[in-house]
């Protein structure tokens, strides 16, 4: 695939899909070699608070054991508990539904070793080719010959490879799932009337992710520039 291949040197004429997997290797051995410490941290005081939740203040333990040994406030005491379970409940779901944005321009940045410039290029390049897998899924939909539903999903495979590499979270979740369409309805020995018109759905929504994806490459270095200022490594 086309960003894996053989070791490379980052030397004059590479092109910017071999310098990746030097950056890509890179993160990778930071990580394991435990350089990114403030993060893990983080991660554990995350762990922390998930396994070990706050205790309940003084106040509401001691109305609990009030519970029972006084009767004439046992209706009242009864309600705080409620009380207590409403207070720390989650924020509405719906606010989890939002899309997730074209870019996750922090994941980019780790790829690309903090590189600016390195990871525009790998957008734009991502880009191109990208567009060219989502035309061909296109094809093999429309045409439906062969093993057109095999196709459509080693396309997709490709795109959500380069999507996952670039931080193009909302264009990789979509191939992700068409990938796995794909590769269900394929195994399926019978042709249902919807495949192929849900096929051409899928693909030409590749399609305009991946579009969408170019578009914002375009004018992408203001935004990786401001992220890699705001968030120095």
């Amino acid at each position: 695939r086309p960003y894996r291949g053989e070791d490379a040197v980052r030397a004059p004429g590479r092109t910017a899909v071999t310098r990746w997997n030097e950056a890509f290797r890179a993160s990778l051995r930071a990580a394991v070699a435990g350089t990114s410490a403030g993060r893990a941290k983080s991660l554990g005081r995350q762990r922390s608070s998930l396994l070990f939740p706050p205790r309940k203040t003084r106040s509401v333990r001691k109305n609990q054991m009030k519970r029972g040994s006084e009767e004439g406030d046992e209706a009242k005491e009864a309600k705080k508990p409620k009380e207590d379970d409403k207070a720390p409940a989650p924020a509405p779901k719906d606010e989890e539904k939002d899309e997730a944005p074209v870019c996750n321009v922090g994941n980019l940045l780790e790829i690309c070793d903090q590189d600016v410039d390195f990871a525009v290029e790998l957008v734009g390049e991502g880009g191109q080719e990208m567009t060219g897998h989502a035309a061909k899924a296109v094809q093999q939909a429309t045409g439906m010959e062969g093993g057109w539903l095999t196709a459509i999903k080693t396309h997709a495979h490709s795109i959500k490879g380069v999507a996952g590499n670039l931080g193009m979270e909302r264009l990789r979740a979509h191939a992700a799932q068409t990938e796995s369409w794909a590769r269900t309805t394929a195994a399926e020995v019978d042709r249902k009337p919807e495949d192929g018109p849900l096929a051409l759905e899928k693909s030409q929504r590749l399609v305009e992710l991946v579009a969408e994806v170019v578009e914002w490459g375009k004018s992408s270095r203001a935004t990786i520039e401001a992220h890699a200022r705001a968030n120095p490594v």
